[in-house]
């Protein structure tokens, strides 16, 4: 069995093995029907084999089954930072709706109009998945209205923006200033904020401790060991050819 190294391979070669039943290491057309089956797409037989059967066995190989994820799955704009910025707010809101489109179009496998979280979670999955491979965040961000339903997201729960590029940018020192060097204006704005935070219910608590960021290591192998849900199985099985591919990827949208 070829092996592969890569996040998204891990996934597609964890696939194989479920898929393989008899352990011949070979899927086999019934068995491609099983696993179709299990999420509503058994009748999509022909066109994955027509895309992946390259010897016409009438089973798929380790080196017939996709080893990477597809690169048009990553989320991103193919705009720069400074395109953004140059936009009216009527071009800027027509990127954001078209993102929201993509975004919602891709990750709703089941078409039933509304996010669940098994979706979203395989969505997350599929990005960070990317982002290890390639070594690239996306450009566009998506996030969820405060107080959403995460089984029932609309697209009127979506919301997204444009991650900046931080990468030129340098830290810049604080500038303390002494009280008695402060405007009434700045004194007044720190009187309010003092007072607000004194109103505070968290006032008096103690600081909650900052979680430690995830290493990469650590988030490989959560996402190479991903549950295989459904919404999961659904956009892996995407891969094979684009044959089976929930909805059209409109255009490149996060996670």
């Amino acid at each position: 069995m070829t092996e592969i190294s890569s996040v998204g391979g891990t996934l597609l070669n964890r696939l194989f093995a479920l898929a393989d039943k008899d352990r011949d290491a070979k899927v086999s057309g019934a068995e491609m029907s099983e696993l179709l089956d299990q999420v509503g797409q058994k009748g999509k037989l022909e066109q994955v084999m027509a895309a992946q059967d390259a010897d016409k066995d009438g089973a798929l190989s380790l080196e017939e089954w996709p080893g990477k994820l597809l690169s048009s799955d990553v989320i991103g704009q193919l705009l720069t930072v400074q395109d953004n910025k140059a936009m009216s707010p009527a071009a800027r809101a027509e990127l954001a709706q078209q993102a929201k489109d993509a975004y919602f179009a891709r990750v709703d496998v089941d078409g039933n109009g509304v996010l669940n979280r098994e979706e979203i979670e395989a969505d997350k999955v599929m990005n960070q998945a990317n982002y290890l491979d390639n070594g690239a965040l996306p450009n566009i961000a998506v996030m969820f209205r405060e107080g959403a339903d995460r089984n029932a997201i609309t697209k009127d729960d979506i919301l997204v923006a444009q991650r900046l590029d931080t990468s030129g940018m340098t830290a810049m020192p604080i500038k303390q200033i002494a009280e008695e060097d402060m405007t009434d204006a700045e004194r007044e704005m720190i009187q309010i904020a003092k007072e607000g935070a004194a109103r505070s219910p968290d006032a008096g608590m103690p600081a909650e401790p900052v979680p430690e960021p995830e290493t990469p290591e650590a988030m490989r192998a959560r996402v190479s060991s991903a549950e295989f849900s459904a919404a999961l199985l659904s956009r892996l099985l995407a891969q094979f050819g684009g044959a089976t591919a929930p909805a059209p990827d409109v255009g490149d949208s996060a996670g």
